[in-house]
């Protein structure tokens, strides 16, 4: 070999060298300051905007409590709008994976997560649900959640019914998703209660008539409903025009939504329901001091007071927080996550059991003199 070949050679190898360095450098640089990237797809225009804004919010908010107790967190949230359509967000979420894929995602609404799970399971993403579907995180071994699951809400009514013996129960479900996984789930959990029928509703049904009318015809003094809440107050008023009072009507946590709290007293007295603690404590004395902190915080920044879902949210992320800080990849975060184990959060008290999802504190309350309060048994 000549002179010129050795030098050639000797440069060749110096540089080789100096870019398996800077590669290893960049390597450990990476692993050290991981950054984490979330895509939050949520109803943010139309209808329903008025879910997904305060999420939005509890989001925002949360991220900014978290840099501010640790300057160091390597998390941002970039926001999708779905407006509740499944085919916007399904269109929306393939868009961001083609384009700049994140390594998390906040999925909201039933059946968006539904039509998500796949793309989800192919991807292999970190996710988080934002449904109360009973069972949804036994579907993908990527997906938590950090809510009260519909299988809470059923077991929590009908320790109830159990302990109240009434003759018959008729139960009106919303027609999606969520609503037919309760009705599987009351038809595996009932024992000897005597369900007389089900019956299906529209969420942004106005007339609900027909099924209250099968419901009183069928004999039964309870009637048991589940849905979002929304439609709440107008579906009480037509059930007391049938003769179906408040105190005959057992709810989900629908019953705790703004528009049926503020309902006339006569509208809800007696009315019992399954709800998150936070929504029984909100605003009152008895409220542990992390929820006091959220109600404070989110009023001053957005001037309204939050409901149970901005709770359950600002926990998804200040928890995630949390637990990246340790978390040295995500394989580590997604074990961190599962371990998760009486957190006090604004929302209560948050485990996660072996499927990836919540257990949170759902308790019993009824309507006294137009309040929503704790009810024990």
């Amino acid at each position: 070999m000549n002179q010129k070949s050795k030098i050639l050679t000797a440069v060749l190898l110096a540089i080789l060298v100096a870019v398996a360095i800077a590669s290893a450098y960049r390597a450990v640089n990476v692993s050290k300051t991981s950054a984490f990237r979330m895509v939050a797809i949520l109803p943010l225009t139309g209808n329903l905007a008025v879910i997904g804004t305060p999420k939005r919010e509890a989001m925002e908010l949360a991220l900014e409590h978290a840099k501010k107790a640790n300057p160091s967190l390597k998390l941002e949230i970039e926001y999708q709008d779905s407006q509740a359509s499944v085919s916007n967000a399904v269109s929306v979420l393939n868009q961001v994976l083609a384009t700049n894929a994140p390594n998390l995602l906040f999925i909201d609404m039933t059946t968006i997560v539904d039509a998500s799970i796949p793309i989800i399971n192919s991807k292999k993403i970190l996710s988080f649900a934002g449904s109360a579907q009973a069972g949804i995180t036994k579907r993908s071994d990527h997906l938590y959640r950090i809510f009260p699951g519909g299988d809470q809400e059923v077991q929590v009514i009908l320790d109830h019914l159990k302990n109240r013996k009434p003759k018959g129960v008729f139960v009106l479900h919303a027609n999606e998703l969520y609503g037919r996984s309760i009705k599987d789930a009351i038809l595996a959990k009932k024992g000897d209660l005597a369900i007389l029928g089900f019956e299906e509703f529209g969420v942004i049904d106005k007339d609900f008539r027909v099924q209250l009318a099968k419901a009183r015809a069928s004999g039964a003094d309870v009637v048991a409903i589940f849905g979002y809440g929304n439609e709440y107050s107008t579906l009480l008023r037509q059930a007391q025009e049938l003769g179906i009072g408040p105190n005959r009507i057992v709810a989900n946590i629908g019953a705790v939504n703004i528009g049926v709290t503020q309902l006339p007293a006569e509208s809800t007295e007696g009315m019992v329901f399954a709800a998150p603690a936070f929504a029984l404590r909100s605003g009152t004395p008895s409220a542990q001091k992390e929820q006091q902190f959220l109600e404070t915080a989110y009023k001053e920044k957005y001037g309204k007071a939050p409901d149970f879902r901005v709770a359950f949210i600002y926990d998804t992320i200040t928890l995630l927080a949390r637990e990246m800080q340790q978390a040295k990849d995500e394989n580590a975060l997604r074990a961190a996550l599962a371990r998760i184990s009486d957190y006090h959060g604004t929302s209560g008290t948050i485990s996660i059991d072996s499927n990836r999802d919540a257990r949170t504190e759902v308790v019993l309350g009824h309507y006294k003199s137009g309040k929503p309060i704790a009810r024990s048994e």
